[in-house]
């Protein structure tokens, strides 16, 4: 049996050398045509057996490999009869222009002791993505003016010590507040899309845990999410004190392993005593110092603090430190010896590096008594939430991702839910789906954009059905046909155009080598870990994955945009933040999406971060402080006494004449005066709110 099978193989090889066509090689594509986001199944029939083929999209190869080009990476060989079968899909055809239209797949063989190559083709129709349709094309007039609508973005001061939230419509600006930190304390910008609210994240006074904080049109900033605290809630007019103490995290047990180089000085204690520990109460303001009460007890030292003077309330106090770590990591060593012989050593290095311990736990403040909270062990993580995208008018999705140590390890990070008012809703899990770094949401289609880092590249999901709808649009982490050979790592920062029909992204180049930034301004080194972002922008066509290419900066130069591409109302044009120097300044650069010409609607140096809105004009105030203590002073006021609109504690005849003035137009209400002195709840205050009051004042009535 076994000489039967090797005379056949031999016959058949000796045929296929003499005469490649006289086997009848086939490719069945199924399903054909098939929209762009199935997945192909090929049937091979007819091929030499035992022969490995390759893949080609919409390219005819002129020699088996056919270097620099790259076939689809796929590994197939026929079995004895010269059948195979293959899946492809989006991914595997990610390097290569797929788009809707007709295309033609080409498999490439080796002839059996010939040296020569033979060829079988199949056409193939991709049609658009599942329920997306024929999309509207893109404006195809450009101009040199602002397109409409009102544009928000961060403003800083050259020294990078405050940032300003302002807002134009292309000819004035509006400065709406200022907040005193750096710019990178903020985390991308998104408007709600009635145009009265501004979402954006930050590190206030939770540091290094972020929070998503939200401006509207009374000047209310509204903190969303609570990592590291929640805002206070002020339950009475007295005061008491909070005390307590802090230790930092354990040590970690050394190996006992020496180290061939010890950067880390002391292995007995590999994490640093920090000097002392920031402790805050969330949503005031209120920061002091924790010093340890005894410093040569180093990391068993216990860090005292002590608030005075807190009104009654329920609070979050928040503690962090910085300070530094003996990390450990092996390397391979080469030497050559005597002879001139290469010898490896593997050695171990120990190395010193950045490290943030963080704590937040929950107090109680009651008048002229001391809380007194026991020794709490801080712990050396960090969680921080970014990129807020607004769904609807209540509801925002944003990221946040968690790590250890210092901020270069992400241990996680996912998608989450925020209706304001309401609980928060995780959508993804890292172990399951993988790390997602960006997003943006589409408030027209209802669609979540973002970079999957199971993918390397982009992908679109319905917030409302995401397990069952993710679906990759980009992945870049290859070489590239379609943009003339070049190398991309990864395409970043998607931005839903406002239809929901196109996406806008940065691209960046593996090959780039990250600009050099100098080391004596500490402000703009803290830009550092953002140029590595610098890219090109393009545009996509999310049914028909079509791509064009807007910008062709000088990358290497340090020229380029990064962050989220803003769209405009009209989708004419893009605005994003562009820089010229490696972010040694940034402006707000216009594109044209018609054609890719561009100009400078900033040319200060310190403008980033832009979103638009299609709104013509702003309810938002001007002018206010955008600052943490802002969530104690407009958020969480004090319990309404009803009656009393002096603010005293108490019903008097002096509250009942205010209320007179006010009913009878000599005096405007504030709005606290407005909540205590409306007694019969219906939105005004008339002479019958002063006449209940001056009862209450003489003891004819209870106003509970």
């Amino acid at each position: 049996m076994k000489n039967t099978a090797r005379l056949f193989l031999t016959v058949f090889l000796v045929v296929a050398s003499v005469c490649p066509a006289c086997f009848a090689q086939s490719i069945q594509v199924t399903p054909n045509p098939a929209a762009l986001d199935d997945t192909l199944t090929l049937t091979f029939t007819g091929f030499p057996p035992i022969t490995q083929i390759l893949l080609w999209w919409d390219k005819t190869p002129t020699s088996l490999f056919d270097l620099p080009n790259i076939f689809i990476t796929q590994s197939i060989v026929t079995d004895a009869t010269g059948s195979a079968q293959a899946k492809l899909d989006y991914l595997s055809l990610r390097v290569y222009p797929a788009t809707a239209g007709d295309h033609v797949i080409t498999a490439s063989f080796l002839i059996p002791f010939t040296g020569s190559f033979g060829l079988a083709q199949a056409p193939v129709r991709l049609l658009p993505r599942k329920g997306w349709g024929a999309l509207p094309p893109l404006p195809q007039t450009s101009r040199n003016s602002f397109s409409g609508g009102l544009l928000a973005y961060l403003n800083y001061a050259p020294d990078r010590k405050s940032t300003s939230l302002e807002i134009t419509n292309g000819q004035s600006v509006v400065r709406i507040g200022t907040a005193n930190v750096h710019p990178v304390t903020f985390s991308g910008l998104s408007w709600s899309p009635d145009g009265t609210k501004i979402a954006f994240s930050a590190t206030f006074d939770t540091d290094p845990e972020g929070n998503v904080y939200v401006i509207d049109s009374s000047g209310r900033l509204s903190q969303v999410t609570s990592y590291g605290g929640a805002p206070p809630r002020i339950t009475g007019r007295g005061t008491g004190s909070i005390e307590g103490g802090i230790r930092p995290a354990p040590t970690p047990e050394p190996s006992g392993q020496q180290a061939a180089e010890d950067t880390c000085g002391d292995l007995r204690n590999r994490l640093e005593p920090p000097k002392g520990i920031k402790v805050t109460l969330v949503g005031t303001g209120i920061t002091t110092i924790a010093l340890p009460d005894n410093p040569n007890l180093g990391l068993n030292a216990t860090y005292r603090f002590r608030f005075n003077d807190v009104p009654e309330g329920e609070y979050w106090v928040h503690a962090s430190y910085s300070t530094t770590v003996c990390q450990e990591h092996t390397t391979t060593k080469t030497t050559v010896d005597s002879e001139g012989n290469p010898r490896s050593t593997t050695i171990l290095v120990r190395r010193q590096a950045g490290a943030t311990g963080s704590i937040s736990f929950p107090a109680v403040v009651r008048a002229g008594q001391v809380t007194q909270l026991d020794p709490i062990e801080c712990v050396l993580l960090w969680r921080i939430v970014g990129d807020p995208s607004w769904l609807d008018n209540q509801t925002l999705a944003y990221i946040a991702r968690g790590g250890v140590f210092d901020r270069s390890g992400i241990a996680v990070s996912d998608i989450w839910l925020a209706r304001l008012g309401a609980q928060l809703v995780q959508l993804s899990n890292t172990v399951k789906h993988g790390k997602i770094t960006r997003i943006s949401a589409s408030p027209t289609n209802g669609k979540l954009l973002f970079y999957a880092d199971s993918i390397s590249g982009l992908a679109v999901a319905d917030a409302a059905n995401f397990e069952a709808s993710a679906n990759p649009v980009t992945s870049s982490l290859a070489i590239s046909t379609a943009t003339g050979g070049k190398l991309y790592i990864l395409d970043d920062f998607p931005s839903w155009a406002p239809d929901g029909t196109h996406i806008a992204f940065i691209r960046r180049n593996a090959l780039l080598l990250t600009p050099e930034m100098s080391p004596s301004d500490p402000n703009k080194l803290a830009m550092m870990p953002i140029i590595a972002t610098i890219g090109d922008v393009w545009v996509k066509n999310v049914a028909t994955g079509e791509e064009k290419q807007l910008t062709n900066f000088n990358l290497q130069a340090g020229e380029g945009a990064v962050w989220y591409p803003a769209w405009s109302p009209d989708r004419s044009q893009i605005a994003v933040t562009y820089t010229k120097d490696a972010l040694q300044s940034t402006d707000i650069r216009i594109i044209n999406v018609a054609d890719g010409s561009s100009f400078n609607l900033t040319n200060n140096g310190t403008s980033m971060m832009p979103v638009w809105t299609a709104a013509g004009t702003t309810a938002l105030p001007q002018n206010v402080q955008i600052d943490p203590s802002r969530l104690f002073e407009v958020q969480t006021q004090p319990q309404v006494v009803r009656g009393d609109v002096n603010g005293d504690g108490k019903v008097t005849t002096a509250d009942a004449l205010i209320l007179l003035r006010i009913a009878v137009g000599l005096q405007q209400p504030t709005q606290q005066q407005l909540a205590a002195g409306d007694v019969d709840r219906s939105g005004k205050i008339d002479v019958r709110d002063a006449v209940r009051v001056l009862r209450a004042a003489v003891g004819l009535e209870n106003l509970v």
